[in-house]
């Protein structure tokens, strides 16, 4: 193999790590079973508070700032963080409800699922460990 075909090989993987995809976890005690874009956006916009069968979930977000944070509201509902916040802001000055519970890292949001099995998070693909499992897939955009 050339040099510069290895060149292109190094380019062409880089450029595959950068758009990883989001995951919306559970513990692996949690019984849920998959869910659907709708549903789990219906729970971050705080549209329904329970799934179907009355089931209630604890949603954990991130921070602001937080490049997961950033991918999971595009892939998810096609909004930025901004347009997120304002909404949530809207119905906070209202005396609505309030937004989902917002943690530091990626890390807080793992270890906070393992710890309460009622709760679900989002997270890059490849920070997984083994005892949480995959609700939703979410494909982040190029």
């Amino acid at each position: 193999m050339s040099k510069w075909q290895l060149m292109l090989m190094l380019i062409l993987s880089l450029s595959g790590a950068a758009t990883a995809d989001i995951v919306v976890i559970a513990d692996v005690r949690n019984a849920l079973p998959a869910l659907t874009n709708r549903q789990v956006m219906e729970l971050y916009l705080g549209r329904q508070p329970n799934l179907p069968g009355g089931v209630s979930v604890l949603p954990l977000d991130l921070i602001n700032g937080q490049s997961a944070r950033q991918a999971f509201y595009a892939a998810l509902c096609g909004k930025s963080e901004a347009q997120i916040d304002a909404y949530w802001a809207r119905l906070e000055f209202a005396g609505h409800m309030s937004p989902p519970s917002q943690l530091p890292t990626v890390d807080a949001v793992l270890d906070a699922v393992q710890r309460n099995p009622l709760t679900i998070g989002f997270v890059p693909a490849q920070t997984l460990p083994a005892n949480v499992k995959i609700l939703l897939t979410l494909a982040t955009p190029p």
